[in-house]
């Protein structure tokens, strides 16, 4: 339940994120899912044993940082949209359930996906509406340094929401387990627990 609780905890940051810069949460996910190098097989955005997760490859990720930086500029306008219209709001809405949702296609155990994307799509929602409320506040003598400001904010968002998840295990869709390996030679040995006589079994 804690496992669970967590990961719903980090799907409201990456929402979060999303809310105050749309592109920023998926980018965050697109550049902390590392290749199963290590892991056989996988699920989730993986193509199966050896192959790299989509989120992984260098072309998503190359334009994943290039819509987020594109953002960050534009941000900056004062033609852009407000965030809190249907034009600013929707792709927030949109952008933060993908994420919060990939995200959380590395957990285990896995938050439900309903509850996953009504968090995320919430936390997107108040920090929506936060931003904006942080402008206003701010006020003219400030409006050169909020959006920056903003943009530190959402970086560190999408970095807390990511930085637990980012192991080849996780990138693969693969649990954890507390079993060890050794090598020798060009094996892997496997340590079992001791038999009832208390002797190993032969290497």
């Amino acid at each position: 339940m804690k496992a669970v609780v967590a990961a719903l905890g980090r799907t409201c940051l990456i929402g979060a994120a999303t809310g105050l810069r749309s592109q920023c949460g998926l980018a965050a996910v697109s550049w902390t899912t590392a290749p199963p190098a290590d892991v056989p097989g996988g699920s989730g955005c993986s193509g199966g044993a050896g192959q790299t997760p989509l989120l992984a490859r260098p072309w998503v990720r190359g334009a994943t940082l290039a819509a987020a930086a594109g953002e960050f500029v534009a941000d900056k306008s004062s033609r852009v949209p407000s965030r809190l219209s249907a034009a600013g709001l929707g792709p927030r809405l949109v952008m933060s359930v993908l994420a919060a949702v990939l995200l959380a296609r590395r957990e285990r155990p896995r938050p439900s996906l309903i509850a996953t994307a009504v968090t995320g799509a919430s936390a997107a929602v108040a920090s929506s509406y936060a931003g904006t409320r942080w402008r206003l506040v701010a006020g003219p003598r400030a409006q050169a340094l909020a959006p920056v400001a903003e943009d530190f904010v959402a970086l560190v968002l999408a970095w807390a929401a990511c930085k637990r998840t980012t192991g080849p295990a996780h990138a693969a869709g693969q649990p954890s387990t507390g079993t060890s390996t050794a090598p020798r030679g060009t094996e892997q040995i496997t340590w079992v627990q001791d038999r009832g006589d208390g002797e190993r079994p032969p290497a």
